[in-house]
């Protein structure tokens, strides 16, 4: 997730081909976020999962 003030960053790096998430990162600040348990972690890459991912949070469920 990122704020819309990290735009400038990313439009450069991408014009610059600078393709590496890490100095995106390291440029922006960012600061990493541990989870308590992997039960809090869902990869969402697709529509399919995103809807079945959001219908589980919508209902309070876990998204594993």
């Amino acid at each position: 997730m990122y704020k819309s003030e990290c735009l400038p960053f990313l439009n450069y790096s991408v014009e610059n081909n600078q393709n590496s998430l890490q100095k995106f990162l390291n440029a922006v600040n960012a600061h990493k976020v541990y989870p308590s348990s992997n039960q809090q972690i869902k990869s969402v890459d697709n529509i399919e999962e995103f809807m079945s991912v959001n219908e589980k949070i919508k209902k309070g469920g876990r998204s594993n």
